[in-house]
Formats: C-alpha cells, structure tokens, sequence
C-alpha cells in the first residue's frame, strides 16, 4: 500500500502510475482479508469488482488512444484530450477519479467498506494508514496536474486543456 503510493505518484507515465497504483490497491485488498470479519469478505469482492472496471476501462482507455505515431505513455499526452476525444476524456477521468477513491466514486465506496472491516476488526492504525496513503495519492494527482503541464496548461485539467502545441488564448 506504501511503497505503491509511494513510488506511483513519482511516474510520469501513465501506464507505469497505473502499475504502481495496482500495488497500493493490492494492498488495500490485503487490508480486507486481513480483517476476517463479514464486512470484510464483502469488501474484497465489492473492491475487486471496482477495481477491475476501473482499470480495465482505463488501461482501454489508453488502448483505444494508443498507435505507432502517438503512444501516449506520458501524462503530459493527453492534454487537450478533450478538445480531440470528449467522450474518452470524460471515461479516463471517471475511471482516475474512482480508482484514486474520490467521492462519491465507486471507488472511495470501496475503500470506505476496506477501512470500515479495518476498524471494525481493532486494526485501526492500519485503517488510517490505508486513508493516509490514499490521501497522499489524491494530493500527488492534483499536484502533478498543476506542475507536469506545460505553461499554457496551468490553469485546466489536463483532459480538459487546449487542443495538443497551442496556446490556450490561441484555442
């Protein structure tokens, strides 16, 4: 869970984010089993349900964008996304937001079911690791948005900037 937040939110490819990122929720699952309660047990199985959807839509996401001229790998990529492809912006940003767990995604619902079969089995401090990790992933996201783009990028969402090699006011 640590080391997958950890080393996930220094990548600048969006593949190799994803990967790191399967650690962290590998370790969120690990978190569910290792409470042995009911809630538990119907957290993994929530938490895998999501988990795969998301990252299959994702990691399609990215296939369906993907050819020899353009990879798409780094994040920087996909900005103006939206202006070429709304509809794969507005699916990859679904996708993002639920497996980063942000509310009301179906991801933060199954977090939440995690730490609450956490709690509920006495490991507390490993509940409030798994949020702080959590919680460390959404500020590395929202920061490398505003740090990673280029200039006239700054003020978007990467999915949501201007079209690829312009300037915003240009657009």
């Amino acid at each position: 869970m640590i080391v997958g937040a950890v080393v996930g939110v220094a990548q600048t490819s969006v593949k190799r984010m994803l990967a790191y990122s399967s650690i962290a929720h590998g370790g969120y699952l690990l978190v569910a089993l290792l409470a042995a309660n009911d809630i538990g047990k119907g957290a993994v199985l929530f938490y895998l349900l999501v988990y795969a959807i998301t990252n299959v839509g994702a990691f399609g996401v990215i296939a369906l964008l993907e050819n020899a001229d353009r990879p798409n790998d780094q994040i920087r990529d996909y900005a103006g996304l939206w202006s070429e492809h709304p509809a794969l912006a507005a699916l990859m940003t679904i996708f993002l937001l639920s497996l980063g767990g942000f509310p009301p995604m179906a991801g933060f619902i199954a977090k939440w079911y995690v730490f609450s079969a956490a709690i509920k089995a006495g490991y507390t401090m490993l509940a409030i690791i798994g949020v702080l990790t959590s919680e460390r992933r959404h500020q590395s996201w929202l920061h490398d948005l505003g740090d990673r783009r280029r200039p006239d990028e700054r003020h978007l969402g990467v999915l949501l900037s201007a079209h690829r090699g312009h300037d915003v006011h240009d657009a």
